[in-house]
C-alpha cells in the first residue's frame, strides 16, 4: 500500500484467522462489539483473527475519530465518523466537529481508477475455501448428515457438532441475532438468513477446510465457527459481516472485505504498536492486498494481512468523512461481471501506511 494520508486523528479496527475469510485468534482480547442496542457483555474476546488470548484494552471504539463516532448508545449510524474537512465525494456521515484535531485541508491526490479482478477471490465461495472444493465438499457431506439439524428461523439454519450439548444451538443463535444488527446499523443490510456450522472445536473445523492452523472461525458461503469459544460473539459478527457484504453485492478488494469485518466486530488487536511497526516492514502491495485471501497465507503474514486490511479502511474512512456504509456504498458501485473498480488515491502514496500508524500513534498518545 502506499500513499500519503496526512490523517487527522482517529481509527478503529480488527483482525482475525480461521476462516475462510478466516479469523485468526491474534495475541489479543476485544471486548465490545455494540450499536445501539448491543450489550457490551454478550460480547466475549475474539477476532477473525489468528489465536491467543493477551488482553487489549480498546480505545474507546478503538481510534474513535470522535466522541460520538459508533457510541453504544447513539441511535442509528454507530460507526459514523466525524472528520474535519470531507471531500466533495463525503457521503451522509460527514460532518465537522470542533472535538476533533483539525486536518490540514489537502486536495486528495488524483489517478486512474484501479480495475480488480475477482477471480482471485473465487475461493471465498468455494467449500472449506478450497481451490479445487471436491474433497472439502465431500467432508462437508459427511457433516451435514452427522451433525444435528436446527431451524432458527430468520436467524439461520444450523448444523450442530452431535459433540456438543443440548441447548447448544441457543448461544449461536443469540450470536447471530445480535450480528444482524449490528450489520444492519452499520451496513443498512439484511441479507437472507446464512448457513451456520457449529463446531466443538478447531480441529474438525480445519478438517473441513483449507485454512491455516490459525484460524478460528470462516465464511466460505456459511458461517464457520466453534460454539464454545469465549469469542464466539466476535466471530459470529465478524464472519457475517462477510455474508452480508457478498449477498449485497462487495466481493472485494480482499482489504475492504477483512478490515470491514474487523472493524465491525469491533476487533482492536490489530492496534498494538508491535503489530503496526512490523507492518512497515512488511506491508503488502496494493495488488497483492486486492486480490490475497489471509487464510491461504501462512499464520503471521496472515496476521499482517489483517492489520493492513484494517489500518486501510479507518484511514479511508477517517480521510473522507466516511461511515463503514458510506465506503461500501463506494465500492458496490464499482462492481461489474468479474471485477471491481475503485477510485482511492490515496493509495498509491508510498507514505499512506506510515502516516496512518503515525496518526494511529497519536491519537493513542493522546488518550
Amino acid at each position: 500500500m502506499a500513499a500519503g494520508c496526512a490523517l487527522g486523528i482517529v481509527l478503529v479496527l480488527r483482525a482475525r484467522t480461521t476462516r475462510p475469510t478466516p479469523r485468526l485468534s491474534p495475541d489479543a482480547n476485544v471486548n465490545s462489539v455494540s450499536g445501539d442496542t448491543v450489550p457490551d457483555a454478550a460480547l466475549g474476546p475474539s477476532i477473525d483473527r489468528p489465536s491467543s488470548t493477551a488482553s487489549i484494552e480498546p480505545t474507546a471504539d478503538s481510534l474513535a475519530f470522535t466522541a460520538n463516532s459508533v457510541a453504544r448508545a447513539a441511535p442509528p449510524g454507530p460507526d459514523e465518523l466525524v472528520a474535519g474537512s470531507a471531500s466533495s465525494s463525503v457521503p451522509r456521515s460527514a460532518t465537522s466537529d470542533p472535538s476533533t484535531l483539525a486536518r490540514a485541508e489537502r486536495p486528495r491526490p488524483t489517478s486512474k481508477p484501479r480495475r480488480v479482478a475477482l477471480a482471485p477471490l473465487a475461493a471465498w465461495s468455494m467449500p472449506g475455501l478450497c481451490s479445487r472444493p471436491a474433497d472439502a465438499a465431500a467432508m462437508r457431506e459427511k457433516l451435514t448428515a452427522k451433525f444435528r439439524r436446527f431451524d432458527g428461523g430468520e436467524r439461520g439454519r444450523l448444523y450442530l457438532d452431535p459433540r456438543l450439548p443440548e441447548g447448544a444451538e441457543a448461544g449461536v443463535l443469540a450470536s447471530i441475532e445480535q450480528a444482524q444488527l449490528v450489520v444492519n446499523q452499520r451496513l443498512g443490510v439484511q441479507p437472507s438468513p446464512p448457513l451456520v456450522f457449529a463446531y466443538f472445536d478447531q480441529e474438525l473445523m480445519k478438517a473441513a477446510a483449507c485454512i491455516n492452523e490459525d484460524v478460528v472461525a470462516f465464511y466460505d458461503g456459511a458461517l464457520h465457527l466453534v460454539a464454545g469459544r469465549e469469542d464466539l460473539q466476535q466471530s459470529v459478527i465478524h464472519e457475517y459481516a462477510h455474508h452480508a457484504m457478498f449477498a449485497s453485492g462487495l466481493t472485494g478488494p480482499a482489504w475492504a472485505q477483512e478490515g470491514i469485518a474487523m472493524i465491525m466486530a469491533r476487533e482492536t488487536w490489530w492496534q498494538r504498536p508491535s503489530r503496526l511497526q512490523a507492518l512497515l516492514q512488511t506491508s503488502f502491495s496494493v495488488e497483492d492486498a486486492e486480490r490475497l485471501i489471509p487464510y491461504k497465507l501462512p499464520a503471521e503474514q496472515a496476521l499482517s494481512f489483517y492489520v493492513q486490511s484494517a489500518l486501510t479502511v479507518q484511514c479511508l474512512r477517517h480521510l473522507r468523512g466516511w461511515s463503514l456504509r458510506d465506503l461500501a456504498d463506494a465500492l458496490r458501485i464499482g462492481h461489474r461481471a468479474g471485477s471491481v473498480s475503485y477510485d482511492f488515491p490515496e493509495l498509491e502514496q508510498s507514505s499512506f501506511l506510515s502516516n496512518c500508524v503515525a496518526t494511529l500513534s497519536a491519537i493513542s498518545a493522546s488518550k
